[in-house]
């Protein structure tokens, strides 16, 4: 896992050969001001504008997902989440992989936290389960976020 300022983003270019393709598809919708939905980039890199309210579930309400055939950049916009982040080997599998997503029971610790705000994001390679999406302090806000799909 990788939790930086947008601002910092091209210090993990190493991090993937497609890293950098997918924070340059993100700046563009950011600076395109672009509406909710899926935007497709180059070799198989694509992202997704959305927006919702944070959930104020409790920490062991919460299911953990782990993606196979892709890394996660989430970055968010605007507002304040919690996200949960665990160690996918030590998940106990809730629903297998069908086909790129497995998600995970609440019974895994230990976990991290991490706070997503403005002008921050969070990578997720295929070995960390996260719970994105909950509540910060368990005040439910308006989020907006991209999240980037890289192909692994």
């Amino acid at each position: 896992m990788i939790f930086d300022r947008m601002e910092n983003a091209a210090l993990y270019d190493g991090a993937h050969p497609l890293f950098a393709a997918g924070i340059a598809l993100a700046e563009q919708l950011i600076a395109d001001n672009a509406p909710n939905g899926r935007y497709d980039g180059e070799d198989g890199v694509y992202a997704i504008v959305q927006a919702y309210e944070s959930n104020a579930k409790a920490p062991e309400e919460v299911r953990f997902e782990a993606h196979r055939a892709y890394i996660d950049v989430q970055i968010m916009l605007s507002g304040k989440e919690t996200v949960l982040v665990a160690y996918e080997p030590d998940c106990k599998v809730d629903t297998p992989y069908a086909p790129d997503c497995a998600l995970y029971t609440p019974d895994v610790f230990p976990v991290q936290n991490i706070t997503l705000s403005d002008n921050t994001f969070a990578v997720f390679f295929p070995l960390d389960a996260h719970a994105p999406g909950l509540a910060y302090e368990g005040k439910s806000e308006k989020i907006a976020k991209i999240v980037v799909k890289i192909p692994v």
